[in-house]
């Protein structure tokens, strides 16, 4: 789910891709070092399956990146931090969610407004969510206007303590 180099060679049709939550459609990259190029099916080695290659690079994510969380300067409005390439895959991780949730001892409500920050609080807190809504409408405003390429996502997302799951919330957006 990070983003690639804009390079023209890039056959779109040939791109492994999978589904999150019945709305995302995530893709697969490697990183080159300052680039990151998109992986394709011709890239796969022959005994590898497109759900094998998913539970790797998940197991990847996991193992390798190191989530960090902090509070923002709003109290009760947090964020998570891993490096600056990796923020937004933090959405993939319902066990890491479950943790925060218990920890706010409430359900959470997420945003992730460009591909490097991620916001979350408490749902049912309506002044910290308010508050979070704007710093993300904030966030996304600016960076769509200056670093467009960073740009995630403006609808909201909710992590429910009672099914353990997140989804794409269909009463808040930015």
């Amino acid at each position: 789910m990070a983003m690639a180099n804009n390079d023209n060679t890039t056959d779109y049709k040939n791109l492994v891709m999978f589904r999150v939550m019945d709305s995302f459609i995530g893709t697969f990259v490697v990183d080159i070092g300052d680039e990151f190029m998109y992986f394709t099916y011709d890239m796969l080695p022959n005994n590898v399956t497109p759900e094998q290659l998913q539970e790797i690079a998940f197991n990847n994510l996991s193992n390798n990146i190191k989530y960090r969380f902090c509070e923002s300067k709003e109290q009760g409005i947090f964020g998570i931090l891993a490096g600056g390439n990796f923020e937004a895959e933090s959405i993939l991780w319902s066990g890491m969610w479950e943790k925060l949730a218990e920890k706010l001892n409430d359900d959470i409500v997420i945003s992730i407004p460009t591909k490097d920050i991620v916001y979350y609080t408490k749902l049912n807190n309506k002044k910290l969510r308010n508050k979070m809504f704007k710093m993300a409408r904030k966030m996304f405003e600016e960076n769509q206007k200056e670093s467009p390429y960073l740009l995630f996502y403006k609808d909201i997302f909710v992590y429910s303590l009672d099914n353990k799951k997140i989804i794409v919330s269909s009463e808040y957006s930015l």
